[in-house]
């Protein structure tokens, strides 16, 4: 009966021989596991019968080849009627048929009932298992039957640097399944090679807990929560899988999981509905995958960095005894965050940014602290908006397919970023001071100094600038901070407004000063007089005035263009050429400098009798200004050379006075070293004023006077005649008793 009876005892060890099992596997479950439910048998523990026989002191030996296998002994041994046996002050040792090495039970009393197959060890239930396993409970069963062993009460283990409780376990040896009933709590000590504490210790805690060996699975199912240190991780369960040397491969958190790291310098936390996480063949973590509603976000000091994704994966390399992140990749529209750093003098009003895209890929330099590259893909926006609302705060909101950033090696420094595929960038005033900007163009290259200064940017690919009505196009703009020069490059850059459009081989922007430069081919269309300011000498007020010249410099707050090289003005058949040519637009003023030679106006003139007809003239000088509020036109030089068909005057300074509607002469006069020569006559003096209304000639200086190859000379102090006949009025005749004198002089017909 006693040999009948051990080796169902012995089977009780079993319980505490798989606790080993989860002891060895709590070293990686801080990173989260899940769990199973499972039906417990019952032990009568109210056995009935009459007492038959009580043992005094009882012990049995069973040995096999000749070494002890088991001993079992008691203090008493009361057996009854119905079959069963209570013993007291029990202790069962097992033997390892090897190495002697023995695993022992005790308890204050031991139920066997040989009918039913059952087992019940109670009170200061004791097991300690040759490889350092203790368990201790208050009530520990075993049914033979279903090959059970369970406890409903607490149930204290230990093993080495493990340790635990729950509330009831079972054990079921036929599926090797083990489950903790409840209140699971788990602690783990790693240690190094030397037995000591090589860290802090890791704390499971959950409802339950469920144990596979099979399937190599260990389940925490309900308010799972594991801690170390300040690290902590958090599911409504958790799940672990084993391989056969029991190492951890995966774990997987489900519901509400929250993962949390207080690593100084790169403390952070992650929720989101799922995790899985990845292990190498040394326990190292590989991967882990945050799915569904995932928020992370950085808990150090310094600006404040978060991350909204429907996914969210990171890669992690072995670094001696632990892991680092290399890579880590975001999915479904992630939204990253990067909160502004701390005000200071050179920059006193810094930004915040937020960046989204369909994918979102981050790639570390050795140590896993710093970025190497970013990689957004899909739709991609940048949003910087300057944390203090000021009439100088700008909100900048950058659109590509792809945005690529390279860091610098230390500091998480951006070095440089490109945009590419659809870019667009809108500058917006965060107050109502300025219109909206936006430049559009295929690629978009930023490069950043180690003070995140910008150095420069450059667009290119079908560039283009909208500003209200101010635009600008060429292939590509490159902007400099050093000089806060854009310089527009390539297909002939062309920038335009509501009132003019340039067009150059290169264009320069300078901010700062407010000026532009354009150089080569340069071409300005003013739609019409009046989007000049009135400052150009041409007649039509609706047609297009044109400029054409080697270069041009445009200072936009004091409303001056001025156009070198070659300058070139002209609205239908009339032009102003000069080196340079210069528009005031506040003062409605054009000058021409050097080389200037004009065709502006309108002289009628009688050609035949009764038939008159409208004769251009043309001006060369050295220097030509107009004035619009005067209808004033001033050349000089030293020769000034007028010509209108086959007459010329020549002088040092021209006054030409135009009509107050159009580009008729009303008056013109000459001074200085006069000359006009007209077919067969020549007219010399100081000054000559013609006067259109009248068609008269005025002729003046001391040495006045007309020459004709066929009537002589006349000279005088004043000299007077008609453009449309041959009289000469004189006033004080040199040479002659007259004062006044009327000279006819018969001219050339025309034919």
């Amino acid at each position: 009966m006693i040999k009948s009876r051990v080796p169902l005892l012995i089977k009780a060890i079993a319980f505490s021989l798989f606790l080993a099992v989860v002891g060895a596997l709590m070293i990686y479950l801080f990173v989260k596991p899940k769990a199973v439910a499972t039906k417990r048998p019952a032990v009568d523990q109210k056995l009935s019968g009459n007492l038959v026989t009580v043992v005094e002191n009882f012990r049995h030996l069973q040995t096999e080849g000749g070494r002890n296998r088991f001993l079992l002994s008691a203090a008493k041994d009361k057996i009854f009627a119905d079959g069963h046996h209570e013993l007291e002050n029990v202790q069962l040792e097992a033997y390892n048929g090897k190495d002697g090495q023995k695993n022992l039970i005790t308890a204050d009393s031991c139920i066997y009932d040989q009918s039913k197959a059952q087992v019940l060890f109670k009170n200061n239930v004791v097991v300690r298992t040759a490889d350092n396993l203790i368990v201790k409970t208050n009530s520990l069963s075993y049914d033979q039957a279903s090959e059970i062993v369970k406890s409903e009460e607490r149930v204290e283990f230990q093993r080495d640097n493990i340790s635990g409780t729950s509330i009831g376990a079972v054990y079921q040896e036929k599926a090797g399944h083990l489950a903790l009933i409840k209140d699971v709590d788990i602690t783990v000590q790693p240690k190094d090679a030397n037995g000591q504490a090589a860290s802090a210790p890791v704390n499971i805690k959950s409802n339950t807990a469920d144990y596979q060996k099979a399937a190599s699975i260990i389940d925490f199912i309900g308010n799972v929560v594991a801690m170390r240190s300040s690290d902590e991780m958090r599911a409504d369960n958790m799940k672990g899988f084993l391989d056969q040397q029991n190492r951890v491969t995966r774990v997987e958190a489900r519901g509400n999981s929250y993962l949390k790291s207080s690593e100084a310098g790169k403390a952070f936390d992650v929720k989101s509905r799922d995790m899985d996480l990845f292990f190498d063949s040394e326990q190292r973590l590989q991967r882990a995958v945050a799915i569904g509603e995932v928020f992370a976000q950085s808990l150090a000091e310094g600006p404040k960095r978060t991350i909204k994704a429907e996914t969210l994966e990171t890669i992690f390399v072995a670094a001696r005894q632990t892991s680092e992140i290399s890579q880590m990749k975001a999915d479904g529209r992630p939204v990253v965050k990067f909160g502004a750093p701390a005000p200071d003098a050179r920059n006193p009003n810094p930004a915040e940014r937020e960046l989204v895209a369909d994918n979102i890929k981050l790639d570390y330099y050795p140590g896993g602290k710093d970025i190497k590259t970013a990689e957004a893909t899909g739709n991609a926006v940048l949003t910087i908006t300057p944390t203090v609302v000021d009439e100088k705060a700008e909100r900048k909101t950058l659109h590509a397919k792809r945005f690529d950033l390279i860091f610098y090696d230390k500091g998480n420094l951006a070095r440089t970023f490109t945009a590419t595929d659809g870019v667009q960038l809108d500058i917006e005033p965060m107050k109502p001071v300025r219109p909206k900007r936006t430049t559009t163009s295929n690629r978009l290259v930023a490069n950043f100094a180690e003070s995140q200064d910008i150095v420069d940017v450059t667009q290119e690919g079908n560039f283009k600038y909208d500003e209200d009505d101010k635009h600008a196009t060429a292939d590509r703009a490159i902007y400099t901070e050093a000089d806060k020069v854009v310089r527009l490059r390539g297909s002939a850059p062309t920038v335009w407004d509501s009132s003019a459009r340039t067009q150059a081989q290169e264009i320069d922007i300078h901010s700062e000063s407010d000026e532009s430069y354009g150089r080569a081919k340069v071409r300005t269309t003013y739609y019409s007089k009046e989007t000049t300011g009135g400052a150009v000498p041409f007649s039509n007020s609706k047609s297009p005035i044109f400029i054409t010249a080697d270069e041009v410099k445009v200072l936009h707050k004091k409303g001056v263009a001025v156009y070198a090289g070659n300058a070139r003005a002209w609205q239908d058949e009339n032009y102003v050429k000069g080196d340079r040519i210069r528009l005031i637009k506040q003062d409605k003023q054009m000058i021409a400098i050097d080389n200037v030679s004009s065709g502006l106006y309108r002289i009628e003139r009688e050609v035949g009798k009764g038939r008159k007809e409208v004769v251009p003239v043309f001006v060369t000088a050295d220097r030509m200004t107009y004035n619009d509020s005067e209808r004033l036109i001033h050349y000089e030089g030293k020769v000034v050379h007028v010509r209108q068909g086959t007459e010329t005057l020549e002088a040092k300074n021209v006054d030409v006075f135009l009509q107050e509607k159009g580009n008729e002469i009303d008056r013109m006069i000459a001074t200085d070293n006069v000359v006009l020569t007209q077919p067969g006559r020549k007219a010399s003096g100081e000054r000559i004023e013609y006067i259109a209304e009248t068609d008269e000639i005025i002729l003046t200086g001391n040495l006045a006077r007309v020459e004709d190859m066929q009537k002589g000379t006349t000279t005088g102090r004043e000299l007077t005649f008609l453009r449309s006949d041959d009289k000469i009025f004189v006033q004080d005749q040199r040479g002659t008793r007259r004062v006044r004198s009327t000279h006819r002089i018969e001219r050339e017909k025309k034919s």
